[in-house]
């Protein structure tokens, strides 16, 4: 990007978009800036909407460098003001990439959803310059998955970065062998699977809370997971799965149970 603002949508036409508003947050953009719409994908916005841009070129009218599907649309001045920070926070490391991770790591915790969902996936690009990250950042997510005092939200954005190294599963894992009855199912689900892909300690543990739920999408998700794997288990999953796919009232989990015993045999 040659520069990004903050600008609300005024005029949509076929091959230019108006904006107004403008707030600069790299570079100049004046206000009455306009943006190229391009007819065969043009940007979904309507007048009115409150967009921040990252834009192409030395004038207007600007090209955007973001995508459609791309394009952050702004709820409120809160939102407007994290994504602002975040910004210059970027630029201010523009040339030092293992300072990115920390502010990635950051904005794991934020109560912006395109944030949170922005810091997966450039922490989980496994061609980013500030690879491989520390074992330490996976672990610390892990402990804030399972954590009750954070949004639903983020306990689950931080499963799905926790789950991506065997630092992350083996405390994943730990955790979801206590079977805390308030657990959330899909946290639990990531634990698991990360469990049986690295073959953690807590693995056998893990599987069994999971077995025992009463959520037969959770129990047929498991065993999915156990018949791709097809690791040795100990014998007390094994003996579970055995139990589920010859007792259990849901077909699809006796069907599933049946499937991971297969390798097993």
């Amino acid at each position: 990007a040659d520069a990004v603002a903050v600008a609300t949508i005024g005029e949509v036409q076929t091959g230019r978009i108006e904006l107004a508003d403008v707030s600069s947050l790299l570079g100049n953009v004046p206000e009455g800036a306009q943006l190229k719409r391009s007819p065969s994908k043009p940007l979904e916005v309507s007048a009115g909407d409150r967009l921040l841009l990252l834009l192409r070129g030395a004038r207007s009218p600007y090209l955007s460098v973001d995508a459609p599907r791309e394009i952050v649309v702004l709820t409120d001045p809160e939102d407007e003001a994290r994504w602002s920070d975040a910004i210059r926070a970027l630029d201010a490391s523009r040339e030092r990439p293992e300072v990115w991770a920390e502010i990635y790591a950051g904005w794991l915790d934020s109560d912006s959803g395109a944030l949170r969902t922005l810091a997966l996936a450039s922490l989980s690009d496994a061609g980013a310059p500030y690879q491989p990250l520390p074992e330490s950042l996976f672990a610390a997510r892990a402990a804030a998955a399972w954590d009750p005092a954070r949004s639903l939200e983020v306990r689950r954005t931080s499963a799905r970065l926790a789950a991506l190294h065997a630092a992350g599963a083996s405390v994943l894992a730990n955790q979801a062998s206590r079977c805390d009855p308030d657990m959330d199912p899909e946290v639990l689900l990531y634990s698991v699977i990360s469990a049986v892909r690295y073959r953690v300690s807590e693995r056998d543990p893990a599987l069994l809370c999971a077995l025992s739920q009463s959520d037969p999408e959770i129990v047929t998700a498991t065993l999915r997971t156990v018949g791709r794997a097809g690791d040795t288990l100990g014998e007390a999953v094994t003996a579970r799965i055995t139990e589920l796919s010859t007792r259990d009232d849901d077909t699809s989990v006796r069907n599933a149970a049946e499937r991971a015993l297969a390798p097993l045999r």
